[in-house]
């Protein structure tokens, strides 16, 4: 299995925090091919309803960008 890269998931500003298995981009679940990090979400697929991977740097770091 894949390892998260920086650019996962939980590092992603569109995440939702409640479930953490769902996003804006995703919003009935997210792929597993993405959550196991198998690809990285940093340019449109299909299903993402247009939204890709941003980093929260806010969640990461506690500051606003």
């Amino acid at each position: 299995m894949a390892m998260p890269s920086q650019e996962s998931c939980l590092t992603c500003k569109h995440i939702n925090k409640r479930t953490l298995n769902k996003c804006k981009a995703f919003p009935k679940g997210i792929p597993f091919m993405i959550v196991s990090g198998g690809i990285q979400h940093t340019k449109p697929i299909k299903g993402d309803n247009g939204i890709i991977y941003e980093q929260d740097t806010e969640a990461m770091y506690g500051d606003k960008a």
